[in-house]
Parts: C-alpha cells; sequence; structure tokens
C-alpha cells in the first residue's frame, strides 16, 4: 500500500461483499446494491473515528452529492 507519507507498507487484505441495503419491511426491503469480491486493505481507521472507507472503484459506480453548506451526503445507485 502507498500513503501520502510512506510506500511499501505491508498490510492484510480481504476478500469482501459491499451491500447497501433498503428498508426491512416494504416494497423496497432487501439488498439494492451489491458488489462481490471486493479485495480490501486493513488500515488504522478507527482512531479517526472512521469505520470504513468507500474507494473510487465503488463510487465510480454510483452517484455521490455532497453539499457543504447544507452538511448532507447522499449516494444513488
Amino acid at each position: 500500500m502507498h500513503t501520502a507519507s510512506a510506500t511499501n507498507i505491508d498490510v492484510p487484505t480481504y476478500d469482501v461483499m459491499f451491500a447497501i441495503g433498503g428498508p426491512a419491511k416494504g416494497p423496497a426491503m432487501g439488498l439494492h446494491y451489491v458488489e462481490q469480491n471486493i479485495q480490501v486493505t486493513s488500515a488504522p481507521l478507527a482512531i479517526q473515528n472512521i469505520g470504513a472507507l468507500i474507494g473510487r472503484d465503488i463510487l465510480s459506480k454510483c452517484l455521490l452529492t455532497y453539499n457543504g453548506p447544507a452538511c448532507t451526503v447522499s449516494l444513488a445507485y
């Protein structure tokens, strides 16, 4: 992995599934967006209160809207 401050850092990698779920009940219930077999790396993000980062490989298949003045984010897929 390469970071802004270092290169060639060995980190664990994992194959995961990424899914966006819908409401638990109603006509739109269940999983709406699923990506299988995505390779991810481990990084110490919890100290920054970050659960996960979504990369451009996923975002390139979605529409991400960030409205700074309104402090809102939306993700359409």
